[in-house]
Parts: C-alpha cells; structure tokens; sequence
C-alpha cells in the first residue's frame, strides 16, 4: 500500500525526521507532569513509541504501547508516524486538530486538510445521507464527511497499519 501524506502549511503540522521515521505532528500534550509542543513533542513521540530502540525485531508499535502511552496522553493534538514498515496516525479526545483519509485504489491519502485532499483524491461525489444528516443536525456524525470516500478521524481515535497489508 502507497502512503501519501498532504500537508496543508495553512494547518501547519510541524515535521520531524527520527532515524527514518517521519513525524507529524500539530498541537500540544502533557507526557509525564510535562508540556510538550511542536519539534520536541516528534521526540518525545518516538521515545514513548519506542521508535529508537535497536533491540526491537520491527518498528511496528506494539498494541500494548500504544494504549499505555498514546491512549493516555492529555492535550490537544494529531499525528501521522510514517514508519518504514508501519503508519500510526491519532487524534486527540475532541479531535481538536482533524485528520482526513481516503483510501483510492492501492493507495491511502492522510490530510491536515479536507479540502486539499479532496483536489488530490479527485473525490467530488457528494454522500446523500451525510448531506441530510447535516441539514438536520448542523453536523455530520461518525467518520463520514459530506463526499463519499473522504472520511475523518472520530474523537480520540488511533489507527495502525503495517505496510504492504490491508488497512
């Protein structure tokens, strides 16, 4: 599976290179009575994710790592870690800063931006019920947006994949 990540720089998620990992990063968190934000946020990211340790056999976080850490984390944030053999992506409780996917053939499309992926995607086709469900509510529920194929992150919610399998 091809990855691409779209960086709209109006959101400006900040991006850091650990070993060859490539982080995403945009907002702030508490890990461990401490604050953290932008470029040193990346580091701390990798060092609870385990990302620099040699020992590991894979660089795929384990889903005992991810509850422990990155379920816990407090604070308004998103992130994409773009692995070699893995991509992680997660949103915060109230989804503060949004994530958007959309899965096109063999490859999967991650945005800061709603809009920019949907030009890249080419997805233009409206979802009818989504367009319903905001007419009466002012809102659109669950992982749906108001184009078909184009879906967003719900509140704190992770996802996981391993290279080259499904999604």
């Amino acid at each position: 599976m091809n990855l691409k990540i779209i960086n709209d720089y109006k959101y400006s998620w900040n991006t850091e290179k650990v070993d060859d990992i490539n982080i995403y990063f945009k907002g702030l968190f508490w890990y461990e009575n401490k604050c953290f934000r932008d470029a040193q946020a990346c580091q701390i990211l990798a060092k609870i994710l385990n990302i620099k340790n040699p020992d590991r056999s894979t660089s795929l976080p384990v889903k005992d790592i991810i509850e422990k850490n990155v379920l816990k984390l407090r604070g308004h944030f998103s992130f994409i870690i773009d692995g070699k053999d893995f991509v992680l992506a997660a949103v915060d409780k109230i989804r503060s800063y949004p994530i958007f996917y959309s899965k096109q053939g063999n490859t999967l499309f991650i945005s800061n931006s709603a809009p920019k992926l949907q030009t890249e995607a080419g997805l233009y086709d409206k979802d009818g019920t989504s367009f319903i469900e905001f007419e009466m509510a002012g809102y659109v529920t669950g992982s749906n947006t108001l184009f078909r194929d184009l879906f967003s992150f719900k509140l704190a919610n992770f996802s996981c994949s391993i290279r080259n399998n499904q999604i």
